[in-house]
């Protein structure tokens, strides 16, 4: 801006002088107040650029984890599986092997349950061969 001696006794000029400088004011202030909402707008739009992309990054962590979470409970629920097939085969092998001994109606086999050690049992054989045979499945 170029200086302007203005004569401070003529009240005209000096009133002319205040309403050039705020003229140039107020064409200005409209620009300038557009330019600050548009910065601030881009301010705002980038912020939650950024907080929508941290969103979907926990929102996929979470999934990630609960992907993990139920891999891990379906290979449990299949070890569990697993040993309930065992456990239930073992139970089977032991009622085979308790009917082949020639069980007594009662539903445990008959006998003490030591294999016929005092020479004769439920099925009137010898004690060897019975509790033997037993061994020899395990």
């Amino acid at each position: 801006m170029e200086g302007v001696e203005v004569d401070l006794f003529d009240p005209q000029l000096a009133l002319q002088g205040i309403w050039v400088f705020r003229s140039a004011l107020d064409v200005e202030r409209p620009l300038f107040l557009e330019q600050q909402r548009r910065a601030q707008e881009a301010v705002q739009a980038s912020a939650a650029a950024a907080e929508e992309a941290l969103r979907a990054e926990r929102r996929a962590q979470r999934e990630q984890q609960l992907q993990e979470l139920l891999a891990w409970a379906q290979a449990g629920q299949q070890h569990f599986e697993s040993y309930i097939s065992h456990v239930k085969r073992q139970i089977e092998r032991q009622r085979e092997l308790l009917g082949r001994r020639g069980g007594d109606g009662d539903g445990n086999g008959g006998g003490d349950g030591r294999g016929g050690v005092d020479g004769g049992g439920a099925d009137g054989g010898g004690g060897r061969a019975r509790g033997s045979g037993a061994e020899g499945e395990r």
